[in-house]
C-alpha cells in the first residue's frame, strides 16, 4: 500500500511540475506576443496631426521596454514651454508616478496596443491624455493616437515617432 501511495505522490509531483512549466511557458509566450516599444523616438512633424495646437518645437522619447516594465523619458516643448519627465511603470494598469511626481500614469495592453493614461499640467493647465501606442510591423514607427482633455476642452492628435 505504501508503495502505491509513494507512486501516487510521485505522479502528482510530476503532474504539478509539468503544469507549472506549461503555465510559465504560456506566460513567456504571452509577454513575447506584445510589441516591444524600446528605442529612441523623435516626432515626425510631417506625418503627425497636431490639430489646432500646431507642431511642437521638440518631442522625443527614450523607451526601455522589458515586459512587463516600461521606462519612459519624455521631452516636449511647445510655445517656449518645455516639459521633461521620467517614469517606470508596469503594464498591469496600476497607477505610477513620474520621478518628479508631476505626471501620473497607468499602462495596460489592449491587444497589440499599449494604452497609456496620463495626468499632468502644462502651462498651468490641468491635462489628461489617453494615448494608444501602436508599432509598425518593421518596428521603426511608433504611432501615438491621443485625446487630450483640458479645462478648455478636448483635442485629438496623432503623434508619429520614428526610431533614431
Amino acid at each position: 500500500m505504501r508503495s502505491i501511495q509513494r507512486r501516487s505522490r510521485g505522479g502528482m509531483v510530476a503532474v504539478l511540475t509539468l503544469a507549472g512549466a506549461v503555465l510559465a511557458a504560456a506566460a513567456a509566450t504571452q509577454a513575447a506576443d506584445h510589441p516591444n516599444f524600446s528605442g529612441n523616438w523623435q516626432v515626425d512633424t510631417k506625418a503627425s496631426d497636431f490639430g489646432p495646437m500646431g507642431p511642437p518645437e521638440r518631442a522625443v522619447m527614450n523607451v526601455t521596454h522589458k515586459e512587463p516594465e516600461v521606462t519612459i523619458h519624455s521631452e516636449f516643448s511647445l510655445g517656449g514651454t518645455s516639459v521633461t519627465w521620467d517614469a517606470t511603470c508596469k503594464t498591469d494598469g496600476k497607477e505610477c508616478k513620474s520621478t518628479n511626481g508631476n505626471v501620473t500614469l497607468s499602462l495596460q495592453w489592449q491587444g497589440d496596443n499599449l494604452i497609456i493614461d496620463r495626468a499632468s499640467s502644462f502651462g498651468g493647465m490641468s491635462l489628461k491624455i489617453k494615448e494608444t501606442w501602436s508599432l509598425s510591423s518593421d518596428g521603426k514607427t511608433l504611432t501615438s493616437s491621443r485625446t487630450l482633455a483640458t479645462d478648455q476642452g478636448n483635442l485629438d492628435q496623432k503623434f508619429v515617432f520614428t526610431k533614431l
